[in-house]
Formats: C-alpha cells, structure tokens, sequence
C-alpha cells in the first residue's frame, strides 16, 4: 500500500523504535557467541533484504555497524565477514533498483549525474594502475550509494519511520557502549580514545557526529517539519560526551561547525520571532551552563581540553604542521596526495588505489580469488578524489554532489542542513566518502534521508520554478528561505 511521503511526516514523531531497537541489540550481542556468528547475521541479514526494499534499506544500515564491531567484543578472527557484505550489498541493490520506479517523470536529478560520473571513473580506471581493483570499487560506490539514494526515496515508507529507524540504531549503539566506558574494551584500541562498541575512536566519533547534530539542533529549533519525541531526546548528552571521549577531533569539529553555521544563519535571518526566542534561550543557557562550569572547574577543564587536542602524543610547543604538531598528521597526507595528483593529474592513480609511494593493501577471497578488501587511508575528501581520478572525474563528481546538495540547502530544515554539513565535513579528515562496506553506508543512507526531506518540503523540486526563481545558492539565503516558508 502506498503512503503520502508528506502527510505520514506531519502526523508521526521521530522516536526510538523500542521493538525494533530491542531486535537490533540481540543482532549485535548475538556476535559474541562464536567467531562464525557474524558470518551468519551477514547471511540472515542478506536473506532479510531480499524481502522489500524497507528490509534491504535496513539490513545495509546493520551492515556498518556489524562490520565496525569492537574486536576486542567480536575477535579479531571474523570468517567470511569481508566476502559477505558484499554479497549482501548486492543483493539488497538488486531488490531496491528491482522495486524502484525508473518512469522518467520519476526519476531524482541526482541519477544522470551519478551514472556520468560512473562512467568516466570507470574510463579512468582503465589507465591507472589497476584497473580491475578500480572497477569493482567503482561498483561497489555506485551499489551502494544508489541504494542508499533509491531505497530511501520509496514513498512506500513515511520519511519519519527513517528517521525513527536510524535514531533507533543510534540508540542501540549508544546504550550498548555504557557499559564499555567503565571496561578496558571500551578503549583498546589505543587505550586513550572511547570506542563503545566500535571498532577505533575514529569509527565512533564519526558514527555518532551526526545523531548528536540532528538531536541538538532539532531541540533547539522545535517543531517545524517533524516532532522528535521528548525521550528521543534522553541519548543526547551521552551521544555529546561519548563523542568528545572518543578523542575524534575531525568528528567533533565537524559537528560544532555544523551546528554553529546552521544556528547562526537562523539567528540572522529567520523571520519568526518565537523561533529566534526559543534558539536565543537555548544558546544563552548553554553559554550559561559553560561559564559557570569554568568558573569552578576551569583548570581541570583546560587540562582535558589539552589532553583531547594531544591525543597522548602531539605536541602543542612544536609548529602546528610539524610532524610532532597537531596537524602533522594531515599535512603528510596532503602532501602525498597532491603529489599523486601532480602526477597524473589528467587521469588519477585510479579509483578507490593508494596515493603514489603507498604499498596498496589487498585481500583475496579464499574462494573466488577476487579482492574483497583494498584499505586506503587517504583522510582529505577534495585531495583524494584529485589523486583518484584526476581533474575531469573530480569535476563530474563535484555535478553530482551538487545535484544533491541544492535541494538539501535550498529547501531543506535547519536539522536537516546541520546533518548535511556534518556528513560532508567529517570526510575532510576521515574519508568514509567511498567506504560502502563500512561507515559510508550509513553515511549515505542519511544523506538521501537529507536529500528526501528536502524535496518533501516542495521547496527543494529542481526545475522550471527553481529556475525562474532565480535564487542565488548560498548558506544564509536558502537557511532563510526555509524558515520563513
């Protein structure tokens, strides 16, 4: 039975799904048992998508999380699990694309640039340095970021039962990393960074930036397009202080860039004055909050704040750029990946490959002997994509990207814009942009929950009305416009 998109969203909350949550919890706590479980939940979970698109939307957002999994919980020995998520990708873009309407009236503008820019990385991929690694990485993008675009977008399913799903996964990820702060597990990773239930800090704090966002700038914004249920609300300082211990200082000052750009468009342009009140109380009480909390604590409070910028092994007497200063991470690998960029610059190292001067880790299947894992860490979304594919794939990536952000800044909520922002600004530092077997997955799923909340506005359609319009695609302008819609 078909749902109204629109009017579903004006009558539900956003709230955590308790039956759901309590099934997802089992999944996850059902990996301790045997080494040989995660290979079965990838089994299970790849039967269950083959059900419906809401079943395979759902098994690709348990996926991340499965194949993040803490290994000091799950072990490091996890058979089968590299080959299976990728049979379970593939089978639920086989159910989503076989469930999808392809009429050409119904078709999102985002389609013809993705499919281009497939096109040309795979052209690309046949002179770089591998070009059979390239190309099944190039399907793996493609499957996975246009599942995550199409499955959303199925008007079979309310907009707000995603948003409840993914609050709901978040949750369990959440409460299930409690008990882990007061357990070594909790931090084995370099024993410094908090990782729940994770598998690194980095993992974590990146997974958890964009609930804190969402829930912080939907509390401070109130009602507009959706209502979040009051105890949704109750895992937001949890998800706050997990992510500040995670030690994630790419994922942290995304999300407090997001918020504060978000916020302060509102607080300039947003023609309500109940709004600006609510906003303006909430800011104030929070500066409130800060001030007092220095007063009393704030040699301990400068202490910490060292303590996260080191992370146990920078320096902050040395250059900010040096090797042992904090930057010094990043700056090796810009420079390493501009000089891949220099050196083919027309056509890249090749989709998904290391930066020149970097060995390129592969793992082959037992099996079938083709790679099923092929790591980069490459940190800098714009400064990978150059190294990768060069000059022209960069240019039709930067279409596509476009495409999607248009509606979402143009048309899109305050919450919505703040959860954008922190999903593309966590890429320039830990690039999960192209990981689709890991944290990308969730990230675009949430990226079409953006995108589709937008075009449900009827603020964010492309087309002759956008266009006579005339509007100019800036933060301020299109924040503005939204809120006084």
């Amino acid at each position: 039975m078909c749902v109204d998109h629109v009017g579903s969203m004006r009558k539900a909350d956003v709230r955590v799904l308790w039956r759901e949550g309590l099934a997802v919890a089992g999944l996850l706590v059902v990996q301790l048992a045997s080494d040989y479980a995660g290979a079965a939940l990838f089994v299970s979970l790849a039967v269950w998508a083959c059900r419906s698109t809401r079943n395979a939307v759902q098994s690709l957002s348990l996926s991340a999380v499965v194949t993040l999994c803490n290994p000091a919980l799950v072990g490091d020995h996890r058979p089968f699990i590299t080959t299976l998520r990728w049979v379970l990708l593939f089978a639920a873009t086989l159910r989503i694309f076989g469930d999808a309407d392809w009429r050409p009236k119904a078709r999102p503008g985002w389609l013809t640039p993705l499919i281009v820019f497939g096109a040309v990385a795979l052209a690309l991929s046949v002179v770089g340095r591998d070009w059979v690694l390239s190309g099944l990485k190039i399907c793996v993008f493609l499957a996975g970021a246009g599942s995550a675009l199409v499955g959303i977008r199925d008007r079979r399913y309310p907009l707000t039962y995603w948003l409840s799903w993914f609050v709901t996964v978040y949750a369990v990820v959440l409460s299930l990393s409690v008990p882990l702060y007061f357990m070594s597990a909790g931090r084995s990773r370099n024993q410094v960074g908090f990782q729940g239930i994770l598998g690194q800090p980095q993992a974590y704090g990146v997974f958890v930036a964009p609930l804190a966002v969402y829930l912080a700038v939907s509390l401070l914004t109130g009602r507009i397009q959706f209502r979040v249920h009051w105890t949704t609300y109750l895992i937001l300082p949890w998800s706050w202080y997990s992510l500040f211990e995670s030690g994630c200082r790419t994922a942290l000052l995304a999300a407090g860039f997001a918020v504060l750009v978000s916020l302060s468009s509102i607080l300039l342009l947003a023609a309500r004055a109940r709004v600006r009140t609510r906003l303006l109380f909430g800011v104030g009480a929070g500066a409130a909050v800060c001030v007092i909390g220095l007063m009393l604590y704030g040699g301990d409070i400068r202490d910490v704040m060292i303590g996260f910028l080191q992370k146990g092994r920078y320096s902050l007497e040395t250059s900010l750029f040096s090797p042992e200063g904090l930057g010094g991470a990043r700056v090796f690998q810009a420079r390493t990946l501009f000089a891949s960029f220099t050196e083919r610059p027309l056509t890249g190292m090749g989709f998904g490959l290391a930066a020149a001067g970097v060995e390129q880790s592969i793992g082959n299947d037992r099996i079938i002997g083709l790679p099923v894992s092929a790591p980069t860490e490459q940190g800098i979304l714009p400064l990978a994509v150059l190294a990768q594919i060069g000059f022209p794939g960069a240019i039709v990536l930067a279409v596509f990207l476009y495409a999607i952000a248009k509606p979402v800044m143009a048309g899109g909520r305050p919450a919505f814009i703040a959860l954008f922002l922190t999903l593309m600004f966590v890429n320039l530092g830990e690039l999960i942009f192209f990981a689709l077997g890991s944290g990308g997955m969730q990230m675009w799923l949430l990226v079409a929950v953006c995108y589709e909340a937008a075009m449900a506005t009827g603020r964010g359609q492309t087309g002759s009305q956008s266009r006579s319009s005339g509007r100019v695609l800036t933060l301020a302008t299109s924040t503005g416009a939204a809120w006084r819609g």
